[in-house]
This record gives C-alpha cells, sequence and structure tokens, in this order.
C-alpha cells in the first residue's frame, strides 16, 4: 500500500508533503504539478514514488527539493519494518509513459538500499526525461541502513549536476539502458566495493569523478561505456577492474621507483613512467577501444626507448585505435624499456 498517494491530478500545486511507513511513502502518479517538498519515511519499498500507469499518467512534475528515511531521524530505538528501504526515490514508467519530465532540485536520501532508482524504459513506457540539482545519496550508521547496491540504479535519460554518494557498497550502478546518465561532478566517499559499476552497453558521461577511500574506481562489463572528463582520486587501490581501463600490454611491466599511470584530464588520456618489455609482447600498452580509444588514431609521437641492452634513443611511438606500440610494431628485445612521459591522446567521443 502507500502511506500517501495522489494520482489523477493534471494541474495543480502541493506544499510540504510528508509519508510515513507502508509499503511507499509517498506515490505520485500526477502531471503538471509543482511540489515545495517531499518527505517519505520508513517505507518497505520505496521512501518516494513517481510513477506512470495506464489508468493515471504521470509527467512535467517540478519537486523544488526531496528528502527519504530509512528511519525517521532521531528515533531511538525504531519500532519498524526490519528490511532496508530498497529506494529512496523511485521514477518508473510501469504500464505508461511519463508524459513530461521529471524535475528535482534536492534530493537526499539516507539508508536506502538504491538512493535514487529509476526503472529502465523500453520501446513501450518510457521516461521522458530526469533532471536533479543535486542527490545526496548516504547509507547512514544506523542498523541495516548501508546501501547494498549503489546509489543511482538502473535508470534511463537522466541528468544530474552534483552527486554525492558515501557510506555505500557502489557509488553508481548504470545497468540496462542504452541511454546515457550525464553527471555534472560524481563525489564517491568510502563506498565498500567501487564507486562505478556499469554493464549491458550503459552510457555514462561524469564531468569530475572524485573518488576517496574505495577500493575499486571503475568497473564496466559487456561494452558498457564510461567517459570521465577529470578524475580526484585519494586512497583508491584498483583504478579498472577487470582491465576496463588502458593497462600494460602482457610482458610489460612499470620500472621500479619509475611506475607506469594512467590519468585522465578534460577527455584526455595521459601517460607517465617508464614501461620494460620481457620481450614476448608488442603492445606497450592496451587501449579497449569501447571506452579509451583516441580521436586520431595511428598518431606517431617521439619517446625515449631503450631496445635490449642498447642505448637509450628517441624513436617513434604509435597510438593505434587498440594499442600503443613502438614504431611498426616490432617485437623489442627482453629488458626494452620505454619512457611514457608525455604521451597522451585526445578520446573519441562515446555518443
Amino acid at each position: 500500500g502507500h502511506s500517501m498517494l495522489i494520482e489523477g491530478v493534471t494541474s495543480g500545486k502541493f506544499g510540504n508533503l510528508i509519508g510515513v511507513g507502508s509499503s511507499h511513502g509517498i506515490a505520485l502518479k500526477v502531471q503538471n504539478v509543482d511540489i515545495e517538498s517531499l518527505t517519505g519515511m520508513a517505507a518497505g519499498a520505496n521512501g518516494i514514488t513517481v510513477k506512470s500507469d495506464s489508468y493515471a499518467q504521470c509527467g512535467s512534475v517540478r519537486i523544488k527539493s526531496a528528502q527519504a528515511h530509512r528511519v525517521p531521524p532521531g528515533t531511538v530505538p525504531w519500532w519498524g519494518t526490519t528490511e532496508p528501504m530498497h529506494a529512496g526515490m523511485a521514477l518508473n514508467p510501469e504500464t505508461a509513459s511519463f508524459t513530461g519530465p521529471v524535475e528535482v532540485g534536492v534530493f537526499h536520501s539516507f539508508g536506502a538500499t538504491a538512493g535514487l532508482s529509476v526503472i529502465a524504459s523500453d520501446a513501450t513506457n518510457a521516461l521522458v526525461g530526469a533532471h536533479f540539482g543535486s542527490v545526496f545519496a548516504d547509507g547512514g550508521g544506523r542498523a541495516l541502513s548501508r546501501g547494498i547496491n549503489g546509489q543511482v540504479a538502473w535508470a534511463d535519460r537522466i541528468s544530474i549536476d552534483y552527486l554525492v554518494a558515501q557510506n555505500i557498497a557502489t557509488g553508481i550502478r548504470w545497468v540496462l539502458t542504452s541511454s546515457p546518465l550525464t553527471i555534472g561532478r560524481a563525489s564517491i566517499v568510502n563506498a565498500t566495493t567501487r564507486a562505478i559499476e556499469t554493464a549491458n552497453n550503459a552510457p555514462l558521461d561524469v564531468g569530475l569523478l572524485e573518488v576517496k577511500n574505495t577500493p575499486i574506481a571503475y568497473s564496466a562489463f559487456n561494452n558498457s561505456r564510461i567517459r570521465v572528463g577529470r578524475e580526484s582520486f585519494e586512497l583508491v587501490t584498483t583504478r579498472f577492474e577487470n582491465n576496463f581501463g588502458p593497462h600494460l600490454g602482457n610482458g610489460w611491466t612499470s620500472v621500479s621507483g619509475q611506475p607506469v599511470t594512467i590519468t585522465l584530464e578534460n577527455g584526455r588520456v595521459s601517460l607517465s613512467g617508464v614501461a620494460q618489455s620481457d620481450g614476448t609482447s608488442v603492445p606497450v600498452i592496451y587501449i579497449p577501444t569501447t571506452n579509451f580509444s583516441p580521436s586520431n588514431p595511428y598518431t606517431r609521437i617521439p619517446a625515449i626507448v631503450k631496445r635490449g641492452a642498447g642505448a637509450y634513443a628517441t624513436e617513434m611511438v604509435t597510438i593505434a585505435a587498440d594499442k600503443l606500440q613502438v614504431g611498426d610494431g616490432a617485437l623489442l628485445a627482453s629488458g626494452s624499456q620505454v619512457c611514457l612521459d608525455g604521451i597522451s591522446w585526445d578520446l573519441k567521443s562515446q555518443w
């Protein structure tokens, strides 16, 4: 059931709405409506649901601020269900397409499994679009309040100016959609598994990605596309899971004291450090073409190269669509080294 259900309204304004308990704290099936604030608390399914059905379509909803709480703040002990709230806010074109966009100024979620969950649209029922000024998702510290499956999950055609996700498992989980998720700035802190997870061809565009105290920065599966303009990482153990990003070729390793590093800055990949070969593989760097292919492949630029036991000399390296190699791709002898300082390329547009 619903603690508060508003449906069938085709034009109007609402002030401050609060729903506590039930499956959905607040459920909205309205059109051309302005809302001052929404608060959904202690719901078994979703704190706030914005939903479009065939008998009550939804669209052109403008919400100034909204918040969802796993438990009402300041209540100790809490009497509610022991199950975690599945989503702080869910946007759901279940049996009918939205008739217009959903716009939210500020949204805060505390303790939900997914702070913001947008059900993936299909060819029949679509989410026309959604825009959030800022989203703040906190797993909390209360019992059974930490996020499990991520703070932005299963979404379609959505943009967020500023996202903050902290004390959760996965910062952004973007799967099962072919429409881009665009985030101006994302700050992910204390994620226990990874900052970003994508799958099934889902495209994600982040202008500035800030990650702190998180084991893995990126994880992508099944040709998903991630484009990040600029990174700022602190206490991140692994940048690319499953060799998703550019990485050293087989048989190439970093030289002690001069580790190979790969950074993103304004849509440009930059390399530094010195790589050494064991003589078994041509590519110095593998470049996954789905996400990091250069805008101008087969560019040749000078670099310092040492072939086997020979002296250091300036040679041309080639940045191909899927790899970086010395010259035209001749196999270098064991002990050969390539200085990667200053080598960079612009990313090819993904969509």
